[in-house]
Parts: C-alpha cells; structure tokens; sequence
C-alpha cells in the first residue's frame, strides 16, 4: 500500500461524511482527487432550496406568528446566521474544492518525505480516533435532535418551521467541526512526530556523529517550515469558515443566555423551555472549546520545537549556525490558525488562556531539573528561599522543594483550594452584612463597600485558582532560571545569588513594615468607629491588601531574576566590543575563555526571552486583576477623600485611613510597571549593544545581524493576559519615567554608570578626532538658525555646544510663569465678560487648552533635553560613519531649507497677527485674549518647525542609504557581480550589511524622536483638532444669524490657517519619511 492509500484511508471516514453533507465536492479516481461537478451542482442547488426554505421561515415569524417583539428578533437573527453559515459552508465546498485538494496533496507530499527519510506515521490510529470522534458526535447529535423536536414541537409548542430550519445547522455543524478539528488533528500529529525526532537528536545516550547531526537538523528545519506552510494553507481554505462558525457560534451562545435570563427572571419559571435553551447553547459552547483547544494545542507544537532545538549539545560550527537558523525561521513564521485573520484561534476566545498549557513539557523540565548541577541548584535555592517560603504560608506556591529539585505538593494544592473557599464564603457573607446592616453609612457608600469587596475576594480568589492551575508552569519557569545560570557556570560567567537575597530580604522588611503601620492604624481606628464600620468586611479588604502585597512581591522578583540575567549578557556584550577594539581580532573563536561567544550570547538571549513569555503565561491574568483592583482603590480613596473633605466638619483619621487603603496597591503597580519596563528595556539593549562590535569578519557580521533581527522580530513585552502591555503608560508618565532614567535608553551611546552630559564630553576629547569636530561644526551650523529660534521660544534649554545652559533654563522658567499668570488672567476676564454663557465656555476651553499645551512644551523641553542632545549627537556619529566611507552631506542645502522655511513661516505669521489685531481693534475686542491666542500661534509654529526640520534631517539619510542600495544593484546589473566582495573597491558603494546597520542607527534615531516630541506632538494635534472644532462652531453660528458680520467669519477663518497647515505639513514630512524607510526594503 502506497502513501497516497495509507493517507487516504485514514482520511476515509472524513471524507464519506464530507461529500453525504456536502462539505466537499472531491472524489477519488485513480489515485488523485477530482473535482466533481455533479456534487457542486447539487451543492449549489441545495443552497437555493434552504435560501427559500429559510425565507419562508422568515415570512412566518415576522407576520403570521404573535410572539413579542423582542422574541421575533432573536429568532430571526439566529435564522439568519443559521443560514449564513449552511449556505457558506456549502458554497465554500465549491469555490475551495482546489484548495482543499492541494492541501491533501502537500500533506501527502510531506509523508512521501517522512518516508524518504525513513519515519513512519501510524494512520491506524488516526482513523480510530475519527471512528470514535464520529460515533460520538452522532450520538450527542441524534440526542440532541431528537430531545430539540419532543420537547420544542410537541410539548413547548414551537414553530415547526423554525425548527426544521435549525436542524441542518445543528447537522452541518457537527460534520464541519469534525472535518475541521480531523485536519488539524493530522497536521498536529505530524508536528509530534518531528518534535520526537528532535528529542532522538537531543538524548545523549543516542549521540551520532557532526555531520549525521547536521544532516538531520536540515531535515527537520525543511519538514518543519512544510508544515508550517501547511497551516497558512488551511487557514487560505477554513478561514472565512471558521469566522462565520464563530459568528454563528457566538449568537447562538448569547440568545440560549438571553432566553434562559428572561425565563428565570418570570413569575412562574419553565423549566422546559430553560433545559431546551440550555442544550441548544452547550451544543455550540462544546464545539468551540474542543476546537479551541485543538488549534492551541496545535500552535505549541510548533513553538515546542523552539525550546528543544537550544537543548542540542553540539559544539560543531555548521551545527550551532543551523540551530540559530532554525530557531529564528521559527520565531520569524508566526504560525496560527486564524479566522480569515480576524483573530487567532486559541483559548483567548473563551478567556482561558491560561488553562491549556498546564502540563505541557512538565514531566521533561522536571526530569531536566532533577539531572541540573546541585551546586547551581543550591545557590539558587538559597537566593529565592524567603521568597517561596512566604508564598507558600499565603497559598499562591504551590509546590515543594528539596537540594536537587522542585516537585508538585498535592498537600499545598489542597491547602489553596480550601483557602479559596474560606475567603469567597467569608466575602459572600461580607457582602451580605454589608448590604443588610441597618446602623450603617449611607447607601453610596454601601456600594463602594460592596463593589470593592467584590473585586478584592476576585483578585484574591483569582490569585489562589492561577496558583493550582499554573502550578507546573512556575515549576517550568524556576526550572529554566537554573538551566540558564547553569549554562552561564559551565561557561565560566559569574552569578550574584547574595545581591538576589539581599533585594528580597530588603523588599520583604519594607512591605511587613508597612503593612504592619496600615494594620495597626487601622485596628486603632477600628475601635473608635466600631458602630458605624462592618469590621469583618474591613478585615477582608485588609487581608486581601496583605495578600496583593506578597502576590506583586513575588512577581517582581521574579521580573528582576530575569532583568538581572539580561545584564549579565549585556554586560557580556560589552566585554567583546572592548575585546574587539583593543586586539582587532577577526573571529569570535579567538576570544579569551572568560568571555562568552556571540552565538551563545544569542542563544541565552533566545532563552530569556522564551522566560518572559512563560511569565506572561503563568502571571498574565493576575497583573490583569492587579491592574483592575488598584484602579478601583485608587478611585475609591479619591472618591472617600473627595467626600470627606466637602463636609461641613472634615474627619481627618477617615481622610487618612482613605488615602492609606490605596497606598499598597498604588506603589505596587507603580513598581510593577517600573520593573517590567526596566526589564524589556535590558532586554532590547542588546540589539543595540551587539552593532558596536567592529569587526571585517563575514562570519561574526552575520551572526551579529541574525542576533539583531532575532531580537526585533521576537518583540519582547509583560502583558496582562495580551490585554495591554506592562510599563509607564498605563500611569500616564512614560515621560517622567524617561527623564529620571536617561541612561537606560540606548546603550549605543550611553554607558550604565556614565550620564549624557559626561558621555558627550568623553566623545569630544577622544572619540571625536579633527575631522570628526569638523564635521560636528559644519551639522551645528546648518540648524544654528533653527536652535536659535528655538532657545528664543524656550523649546531648547542647551547651547550650540550641547551644554546644558542655566540661563535657558531660567527663561523657560520665567515664561512658564508669566505664561500662567497672562492665562489665569484671560479666564479670569473671560468670566467677566457681558456674552452668551457658551461663548464664555469655548473661550476658557481654547486659553487652559493654551496653557496645558505651551506649558507641557516648555517642561518636555527641560526633561527631555539629555534625550534631545542624544539625538544630535547620534546623527552626527551616524554623518562622521558616512563621510568616512566616503559619502558627503549638503549641510548647505539643509541650512537653506531651514532659513527658507522660517522667512515663510514668519511673514506668514505677521500677515495672520496683522490681520486678527486690526479685527480686534475694530471689535474692540479685549486685546489681552488675543494676545494669548497669538502666542499660542507663534509658539505652535516653532514646535511645529522644530519637529519638522528633526524629521528632515532623518528622511535625508534615509534618501541617502537608498539612493546607496540603487548604485549597488546598477553595480552589480552591470558587471554581473554574484558575490559582495566584488563591489568592495568601488569607491561610494556601501557592503549591504554595512547599509543595513546604518539603516538600523537611523530606526533607532526613530524611535528616539518620538521619545523626544512625542507628547508634544500628541498635544499639538489634539490643539488643532480643538481649535478646528471650535472654528466650526463659530462658523455655523455666524452663518446663521440674522446680521452677517463678516469680522465674525475671517477671524476664526484666520486663526483656523495656521494649525491646519502645520498639521497638514507635519503629518506629509512623516508619511514621506515612512515611505523613504519602506523604499530600502523595496
């Protein structure tokens, strides 16, 4: 029996039912699949027999039948989906019949090729698994109908019609999950089998030889990425399928809800009809999980293959290159099913994300664990021992250890559960006492009680349920740490476990300390308003504090654990580009022993990044509940503090208590943003660090580009459950936090213990030589005229030598303050004016939009001035790498631009001023409003120069580059050039892997700008949109009465000019920019 029968045949069973349902239109005919045009007729004919059928139905339901309103909606939605779905299912089978065969064909084909290599596939057991599946089904099915028609027609009295519409939907649903879940069944049986020649290649007790190694390594890497074709191509086939099952699903779901709600909340409750509602919606809720859980489970048998390609020991060169090359063809592909790529199949679907993948790999990392040096596993435990012991007295560990291994405690499972128990039935009678008791506070504050006890028993009990449920997961995390700091042993890095106890000791002190302080407060107060307080709920939002505490304790040193191997490969990094420079060396192999070598470093890296994620997977919900509930005190304490101190007499120890029952909570999100930023931020510093290294060797430059494009395509981030990411915008201070930490943004230019004013001057005396100082001279006179326009209007607080200047910052000081002054004054007049209340409102709304706007530009500009010399300085170094290859910038033209663009900026702004201040001596208008509005026309225009011109200088070197590519690819079109080297010698053409890390310095300078001006720019628009709205307004309003003065449309008119051209102008030099970026990949 060939491969074709053998695959055939366990692709019987799916195939029969397909073509009886119509689900395919494929026959079998000597040896391939033919495309039968008997079946598509019919399929196409039995999709216009149920389009009258289903519309029939319709006609009855809307006009003959009497149900109410609302009960009419929901019956012909769902007869609408139903139909939707059987229609497209049954002309999907036609249009997709020839996709469907090419994937039977590339399924094949990669059997032929498991062959060849000689690995079998048992398809016995797929065809008993298919048997089983169908025979269950049709049971559940024939259940399912049977009970739906004796208990809807002839004993609920439903419609016979709506009825008999539903049953091919209940039908053609089951076949098509069956079809659907059988597929990816197989695919996912073919992924087990490459993964356990993986695990062959991994165990040392069945070692073979380099070459046999490498060999076998190809092979897997090509099965692999076949397979992973495989998959786009099912979801080219199912995808539009699966969105309108999922659709359908959904509706399905939400009406069995709405009737089952409706029906409880009657005076006399059917049971019938609740059962009948109840059964239609389990049968879809079924069918969605199981498929769910199938893709999942799918989609980490891909990735599985990641984490066990770096457990091949191998110290063959063509070997490690290949794993690397593995690895990052894995991470680059992105595999997932899709619903016509809406939206990933997974548990993220039915929010259960964090259950599939409890026991995935446990049985293998504990084993691993097990086999770790002692010695490594010993410091480590010493370092993180108060750490586990305190979460294991709280619940939220729920595993042992001992000298050699962790291990799963049943014992502290059960603890948790019934800990879980206790604390929702001791909340559940909280929120019961709170609600009945009769001597207590007003009902406002009843609510807020209830809601937070609500929310907190959540969180805790959610706390309690993830520590169960991801049990083997943070086992599998510990277990990951060890083998990465055991591979640092083996390679002679250093670890300090002492500096981890230490910061676990000291964090451990000051929050008991703390906590202790609240507690003992609060039993003092307590007592004093024992009357008026529910203390037993009380006690349960302080434990639940205590709780939220030892919870984000945990989490963040389980966040610095990974940070702090993060600098140790940094700081590796930095070893080989001291190395590198001092000795010139070639190749990474003649490096000393102490340090590591660049493709461990990537791979290390690779781990630590796989831990982040794996973090994400056991912690994400909790953050989720952690974020959440922090809100919600913080509102709260607001909300009490709010209210206490409106009252006639202010109870000062309730304000206090207030303000301390969000404490906790508020510093524990704060840290937890501050930790995960740090984090990531380590984490992508070795992108930046590793382009540093200055070698010729083709080798060591194309492990340091794979490293890099390893790190940016991984995209590395802490998210709360894939809500939302982890860092400082979620307080809405990304902008402090940069100010405060300038020296974690880009180690290219900054070292950890060196500020940027200092770094700048180190630079100046010896990395910057003659020609370079030239260079710098000729960058800072072109945009003298542009800083010096800015120093006027306070957007700069440094000299043309990129000091910082204490008389700048003085100015913008005083103007901030004379700003504030003048506006606080307008407002104060506005009110005073004799006009329409919604004139005054628009007028106060434009001056505090003034204030907020200028003010916040004159503050980014001091925070963010080490950032801004950051950047100058950085395209300098990125000119100085261009003229020593040969390659000049036209400063002049540069220089021009800038002087041509403020002539037209400022004789344009002195025609606009003009014209608005003789409108407003004719109005009589109060000139001191106006004046504001000048101001903020004036300054809106230089930010608006400012950003552009920064903007200009990077799009030019973009040009620059392509224009580079192109001479390259004329050079090579025209002497026929099959290799780099030979266009080496030519004078002005760039190698393309220099072009490339140059393109990477000027993506960075990117991302520095909008660190640089983004808020700026984020204000400067939403002014504009204001300013643009209100113009409206006035427009409408002039336009409508009865006395058109034309002052009244040409002054908005006028003022309206300036921020639309400036929005326009910046939103194009951006887009333009963009554009010359994309041009490089083209």
């Amino acid at each position: 029996m060939n491969t074709f029968d053998k695959f055939v045949s366990s692709l019987k069973i799916i195939l029969y039912q397909s073509r009886i349902l119509g689900l395919t239109t494929l026959t079998l005919s000597d040896g391939r699949f033919d495309k039968s045009r008997i079946k598509c007729a019919v399929n196409i004919l039995v999709t216009i027999s149920f389009l009258f059928c289903s519309s029939f139905t319709m006609y009855q339901l809307v006009f003959v039948q009497k149900n109410k309103f609302i009960y009419k909606t929901t019956e012909l939605i769902m007869l609408i989906t139903s139909f939707s779905f059987v229609a497209s299912v049954w002309i999907s089978a036609v249009v997709k019949c020839d996709k469907l065969s090419q994937l039977f064909y590339q399924m094949i084909d990669f059997d032929k090729n498991l062959d060849r290599f000689g690995i079998t596939i048992c398809y016995e057991k797929q065809r008993k698994a298919d048997v089983i599946e169908l025979i269950v089904r049709h049971v559940v099915l024939i259940f399912i109908i049977v009970y739906y028609f004796v208990m809807g027609v002839y004993i609920c009295q439903h419609d016979i019609y709506t009825e008999f519409v539903r049953l091919p939907l209940l039908v053609i649903k089951s076949a098509f999950c069956h079809q659907t879940i059988g597929l990816i069944s197989m695919i996912k049986a073919r992924f087990l089998v490459l993964n356990k020649q993986m695990t062959h290649l991994i165990d040392p007790t069945q070692r073979t030889n380099a070459q046999l190694q490498l060999t076998t390594l190809c092979k897997i890497c090509d099965l692999h990425h076949n397979l992973c074709r495989l998959i786009r191509h099912f979801n080219d086939v199912f995808g539009v399928l699966l969105l309108v099952f999922f659709g359908t699903s959904f509706t399905a779901i939400v009406t069995s809800l709405f009737y089952f709600s409706a029906g409880v909340q009657g005076v006399e409750i059917e049971w019938k009809h609740l059962s009948l509602s109840s059964t239609y919606g389990a049968f879809f809720i079924g069918d969605v999980f199981y498929l769910c859980n199938v893709c999942y489970k799918t989609i980490e048998e891909v990735y599985l293959m990641g984490d066990l390609i770096h457990k091949v020991q191998t110290e063959e060169q063509n070997s490690i290159e290949e794993i690397q090359m593995f690895s990052l063809q894995i991470a680059n592909e992105r595999v997932e099913f899709s619903a016509a790529k809406f939206f990933p199949i997974d548990h993220s679907l039915i929010f259960s994300v964090s259950i599939a993948r409890s026991k995935i790999g446990v049985e293998r990392d504990i084993m691993n664990t097990s086999k770790m040096n002692e010695k490594v596993f010993t410091k480590f435990l010493n370092g993180v021992r108060l750490l586990l012991v305190q979460s294991q007295i709280f619940g939220i560990v729920t595993f042992d250890y001992t000298n050699k291994k962790f291990q799963v405690s049943r014992v502290r499972c059960v603890f948790s559960f019934l800990a879980f128990l206790f604390y929702t039935s001791t909340v559940s009678f909280c929120v019961y006492k709170t609600a009945t008791v009769t001597h207590g506070p007003a009902v406002i504050y009843k609510t807020t009680d209830i809601l937070f006890l609500v929310i907190s028993g959540t969180y805790v009990g959610t706390i309690w349920v993830c520590a169960i449920i991801n049990n083997d997961k943070l086992i599998n995390l510990l277990g990951k740490l060890v083998d990465f700091d055991l591979k640092l042993h083996i390679n002679s890095v250093p670890i300090s476990y002492d500096a981890s106890r230490r910061r676990i000791l000291l964090g451990f002190l000051v929050r008991y300390i703390c906590l202790t302080v609240i507690i003992a407060f609060y039993s003092w107060y307590s007592r004093v308003h024992a009357k008026t307080r529910v203390l037993i709920a009380d006690w349960a939002s302080v434990f639940s504090m205590v709780i939220s505490s030892v919870g984000c304790h945990q989490m963040t040193e389980l966040v610095l654990m990974i940070k702090s191997r993060f600098v140790i490969l940094n700081r590796q990094i930095n070893h080989l580009v001291s190395y590198f420079r001092k000795n010139n060396i070639a190749t990474v192999a003649k490096k000393p022993t102490r340090f590591l070598a660049l493709n461990k470093i990537c791979a290390l890296h690779h781990h630590l990044t796989k831990l982040v994620k794996l973090f994400n997977d056991i912690f994400g919900v909790v953050l989720l509940f952690m974020f959440g509930i922090s809100f919600v005190a913080t509102v709260l304490s607001l909300f009490y503090g709010a209210a206490e101190l409106q009252a006639s007499k202010v109870k000062w120890l309730k304000l206090v208590w207030s303000l301390l029952a969000c404490l906790t909570y508020t510093c524990d999100m704060i840290y937890v943003c501050h930790v995960c930023y740090e984090t990531i931020e380590e984490a992508k510093k070795s992108g930046e660090l590793i382009h540093k290294i200055e070698t010729e060797d083709h080798d060591t430059r194309d492990e340091m580009e794979m490293f890099s494009l390893q790190i940016a395509n991984e995209e590395v981030e802490f998210n709360a459950a894939g809500f939302f990411p982890i860092n400082f915008t979620l307080l809405f201070s990304v902008r402090g936090a940069i100010a405060v930490t300038p020296s974690t943004h880009d180690p290219l230019t900054v070292p950890l213990d060196v500020n940027l004013a200092a770094m700048y001057q180190i630079r100046k005396m010896s990395d910057y030589s003659k020609p370079k100082e030239k260079l710098s001279q000729k960058f800072m006179n072109s945009i003298t005229i542009l800083l010096y326009q800015s120093q006027l209007m306070g957007l700069v607080t440094f000299g043309r030598t990129l000091r910082p200047s204490k008389i700048r910052l003085f100015w913008n000081v005083l103007l901030f303050t004379v700003y504030a002054y003048s506006i606080g004054h307008c407002v104060y007049t506005v009110a005073s004016f004799n006009r329409e209340m919604i004139y005054k409102a628009t007028d106060v709304i434009i001056l505090v939009i003034n204030l907020v706007y200028v003010s916040t530009a004159w503050i980014t500009a001091i925070t963010n001035r080490d950032l801004f010399v950051e950047f100058l300085v950085k395209v300098v170094d990125f000119d100085g790498k261009l003229q020593t290859m040969g390659i000049k910038i036209n400063y002049q033209k540069s220089k021009k631009r800038i002087v041509l663009q403020g002539l037209i900026r400022w004789v344009v702004l002195g025609v606009l001023i003009g014209n608005l201040v003789a409108i407003a001596l004719w109005n009589r208008a109060e000139m001191i409003v106006e004046i504001m509005a000048y101001c903020l026309l004036v300054i809106n225009s230089a930010i608006c120069h400012q950003s552009v011109e920064m903007i200009a200088l990077l799009r030019a070197r973009f040009f620059i580059l392509n224009k580079q590519i192109n001479q390259l690819v004329q050079h090579f079109y025209k002497k026929n050039c099959r290799n780099l080297l030979q266009a080496k010698n030519t004078k002005q053409l760039f190698a393309l892997s220099k072009i490339c890390a140059l393109h990477h310095h000027l993506s960075k300078l990117v991302k520095l700008f909008n660190e640089v001006f983004g808020v700026v720019l984020l204000l400067m628009f939403g002014v504009s949109f204001t300013v643009i709205v209100i113009t409206i307004f006035y427009l409408t309003v002039a336009l409508q009465s009865t006395e058109l003065v034309i002052s009244d449309i040409v002054n908005p008119l006028l003022s309206n000019l300036t921020f639309v051209f400036d929005t326009i102008y910046v939103c194009d030099i951006c887009y333009s920019t963009i554009e010359e970026v994309d041009q490089f990949v083209l």
